[in-house]
């Protein structure tokens, strides 16, 4: 079986880790799985190309040391986890997308839930959701595998139909909340995230 590596990219924010991050990160180690946390600075107005080839030179370290890179997307972070995916097309790459907005959604943009609403402090992040939605559609069946989406009960910050893509593994958790669903995920869902990277064949 091929050693993973297990690549966090964080949601909405600075890219400090905050306590859940934290709590996350030491259930993670507790099972012997190491989860590196790759901080994305959103608010900094990054060049998105920039992130993604920032990203593929680690994921490249990564894959020199281990077998496998599974990048674990949180949030905003779940649709540069689809771009980084289909950028590293043909490598040993999969990816996990925890609570992650995929799509803008048919909101206006003077809605809460609009994506021009909640990316008003990040150019950035409103790109990688564009994009996000425009790859999807180009995704073959092989990437499709390699895709794992977590979703669950309710969110007021990412609207649930806009965290789900066709043809790809999904898993609703039974969990409450935007932060709920980081708890479930990343923490409650570890095992099952665990066992998707090792049990998905590279083709």
């Amino acid at each position: 079986m091929k050693e993973i590596s297990y690549l966090y990219l964080n949601g909405l924010g600075d890219g400090s880790r905050h306590w859940h991050e934290k709590l996350a990160a030491l259930w993670w180690d507790r099972n012997g799985t190491p989860l590196e946390h790759f901080p994305i600075d959103w608010y900094s107005e990054p060049n998105l190309d920039d992130i993604v080839e920032s990203l593929t030179l680690r994921i490249d370290e990564l894959l020199r040391a281990t077998g496998r890179v599974a990048i674990i997307g949180s949030s905003a972070s779940g649709s540069l986890a689809v771009n980084v995916l289909h950028a590293n097309k043909g490598k040993d790459v999969l990816a996990v997308i925890a609570h992650g907005r995929l799509a803008k959604g048919n909101y206006s943009p003077a809605n809460r839930m609009s994506l021009e609403n909640r990316s008003k402090n990040s150019k950035t992040f409103f790109e990688s959701v564009e994009r996000a939605e425009a790859t999807i559609l180009e995704l073959d069946e092989n990437e499709k595998r390699k895709i794992l989406v977590l979703t669950q009960l309710t969110d007021m910050v990412v609207p649930l139909e806009t965290m789900t893509m066709p043809g790809v593994k999904t898993h609703r958790s039974f969990a409450l909340g935007h932060s709920g669903g980081f708890i479930a995920h990343l923490i409650a869902d570890r095992d099952m995230i665990v066992e998707f990277t090792r049990n998905t064949e590279d083709q």
